[in-house]
């Protein structure tokens, strides 16, 4: 009889801690986002040329308890060639992110607060000294509203490859300095964004 009855108890909750582990949501896998611009533009009548050059990297964490940490590394960088002169502006940062997030279906909601920032902006005229220049701010808070879509990925093959992203938008009225948007992930694989005139898309 006793037997029995510690049996059923150690049973119950046994069974009640499987309910509480079934319950726990798994854990996301990180998501990546990479941007990439390099694009020239040839004034008339040899008048010059521009190139800029753009690279960001930004991945998030999304946690089994709903809260994400990210890690975003970006390089903006403008070159101007006049007859005279030349000039070049560089700004490079690093920066922190925290919040939450919540999938919905084929929606995701990334509600995400800026950390630790660090950014160098500089502008040099010809072979003068680098003039130290400030940063522009960015909010301390940005919801994005994510879509589940397809982007057309660019292939050796002439038929480009189809691969499910996450495409991620900023709401309301917000300041993100040159960090590009939107944010665009690989659901299961690294998706590389190319700027510039319009988006194109390319495998890591």
């Amino acid at each position: 009889m006793h037997r029995a009855r510690a049996y059923s108890l150690c049973n119950a909750r046994f069974m009640r801690w499987l309910l509480l582990l079934v319950s726990l949501p798994a854990s996301a896998a990180p998501l990546e986002m990479r941007y990439l611009r390099s694009e020239n533009l040839h004034i008339a009548d040899q008048g010059g040329a521009i190139n800029w050059f753009d690279e960001t990297t930004l991945t998030l964490d999304l946690k089994s308890d709903g809260t994400l940490v990210g890690r975003e590394a970006g390089t903006s960088r403008e070159h101007n060639l006049y007859d005279r002169y030349t000039t070049e502006e560089l700004q490079t940062w690093t920066q922190q992110w925290s919040g939450r997030w919540k999938q919905s279906g084929t929606t995701l909601a990334l509600d995400v607060v800026l950390g630790a920032r660090t950014c160098t902006h500089t502008k040099k005229v010809s072979d003068g000294k680098p003039e130290q220049l400030t940063c522009k701010t960015v909010s301390p808070k940005v919801h994005f509203d994510c879509t589940s879509t397809q982007v057309a990925v660019q292939t050796p093959s002439p038929t480009p490859d189809k691969r499910d992203v996450w495409q991620c938008a900023p709401t309301g009225t917000v300041e993100l300095d040159r960090t590009p948007t939107p944010w665009t992930f690989g659901k299961t694989s690294c998706v590389k964004t190319l700027g510039g005139r319009g988006f194109r898309y390319e495998r890591c």
